[in-house]
């Protein structure tokens, strides 16, 4: 069962840093302002690392712990989504 599970981790790549997923929380309509917004994603990624860490005993973010890394800020979100579904579809064959 889990050779058909693809571990995939997505950034937004070390240029873009916070601005880019500020952006995104901020054009979604999740907050107003951009302090709202990186708190709100310091807050969700903290939650994310901790459940991520507790249940696979391995470490959020760290590569290895991965099959794919991907920069999503190379592709844009678009490009990014149509790239891991190729990407799954190879690896399941």
């Amino acid at each position: 069962m889990t050779d058909k599970i693809t571990k995939i981790v997505l950034t937004g790549g070390p240029c873009a840093g916070k601005t880019t997923a500020m952006a995104r929380i901020m054009e979604r309509g999740d907050c107003n302002t951009r302090e709202a917004a990186e708190k709100r994603s310091d807050k969700i990624n903290k939650l994310r690392a901790e459940y991520y860490n507790f249940y696979t005993d391995k470490l959020w973010g760290h590569a290895e712990s991965y099959d794919l890394c991907l920069d999503s800020s190379l592709l844009g979100v678009e490009g990014t989504a149509q790239f891991i579904v190729d990407f799954v579809k190879r690896r399941l064959g």
